[in-house]
């Protein structure tokens, strides 16, 4: 007797995708509250973020997965710079404050 598994052939993630009509996730929001939050990077992760979109409405499944995720990092990265700079901001006014001679 045979075995009742049987194996497909390994196939990548973008052929999954791109075979099953998957959308990608959408990372807009993020990227407009990261533009709120510092605008120098949080504008490149609205515009990976718009480029998802219409790749994915076009059907270009593979890039919006692309861009999609380019704009997740973009908006990671924006939130680790404008905590790291409210931070020192606000050590400053607080450290400021501090020394009244």
């Amino acid at each position: 007797r045979g075995s009742t598994f049987f194996e497909e052939p390994a196939k990548s993630s973008s052929e999954l995708l791109t075979n099953k009509k998957a959308h990608p996730i959408r990372h807009l929001l993020c990227a407009i509250l990261s533009t709120v939050l510092f605008f120098v990077t949080g504008i490149v992760a609205v515009f990976y973020a718009m480029k998802a979109l219409y790749c994915e409405r076009n059907g270009y499944y593979e890039q919006a997965l692309i861009h999609s995720n380019r704009s997740l990092s973009w908006s990671m990265a924006t939130f680790v710079i404008a905590l790291f700079i409210y931070l020192t901001i606000g050590l400053f006014i607080v450290i400021s404050k501090t020394h009244h001679y």
